[in-house]
């Protein structure tokens, strides 16, 4: 507890903060977003390579960045942390990236080397962009409000 003479209590290191903490659903929004933005990723992709945008040719692509995706939400779903955080959107981009290249080779689909660096960089952009601009518009809030 805190006194008015001693100030806010601060957490101890390594325990979580409210801000930290994560209601359930809060992720859902995150998800649903991250999602969409893997899909549009993939129907650019076909599209700038003139492929075919049939469903089933668009899951077929998208399905390892889908995966990925998935189970990189899943794994830090565990950690309780708010899905709209820089952080969380860092490693979505290393687990989008990565096991998407790895799913695609599995399925042979193959990973050019100029295709490894195109999307390393639109997953940056869509993964991070969002979560980029939700913290600016979220500070901006904060400042009008004082």
């Amino acid at each position: 507890m805190s006194t008015p003479a001693q100030g806010p209590e601060r957490p101890s290191p390594g325990r979580p903060t409210a801000q930290d903490q994560q209601r359930p659903g809060d992720d859902i929004p995150a998800i649903l977003t991250d999602l969409a933005l893997v899909t549009l990723f993939v129907v650019i992709g076909r599209i700038q390579h003139e492929e075919s945008l049939a469903i089933g040719d668009l899951a077929r692509g998208a399905l390892p960045f889908w995966a990925g995706l998935l189970i990189g939400h899943v794994i830090l779903r565990l950690t309780g942390k708010d899905p709209r955080s820089l952080a969380w959107g860092g490693f979505l981009v290393v687990a989008t990236w990565a096991l998407g290249h790895a799913g695609r080779l599995m399925l042979t689909q193959g990973s050019d080397p100029a295709f490894l660096a195109v999307s390393a960089a639109v997953l940056t952009l869509f993964l991070m962009g969002w979560r980029l601009g939700l913290r600016a518009v979220g500070r901006r809030l904060q400042r009008s409000r004082r």
